[in-house]
């Protein structure tokens, strides 16, 4: 069993994040927090595993938007 395997999996829908950079924000922001992330930069999509019992969607996206970004 791997060790993100009981976790949840949402996509998050990331306004702003435009370029390499921005990725790269938002991936550094959700790593500090624990969080494994796959960002597609052209859909501005974030797919984000988490333990629900450790931390929420709301909380993730909370993250997210504290690096200058908007979650839909």
């Amino acid at each position: 069993m791997g060790l993100f395997s009981k976790d949840k999996k949402d996509m998050i829908i990331v306004e702003g994040m435009k370029c390499v950079h921005c990725s790269a924000k938002v991936e550094n922001a959700l790593k500090k927090a624990h969080i494994k992330s796959e960002i597609n930069l052209e859909s501005k999509t974030v797919i984000v595993s988490y333990n629900e019992k450790k931390i929420t969607l709301e909380e993730i996206k909370r993250i997210i938007e504290e690096v200058g970004f908007t979650c839909i």
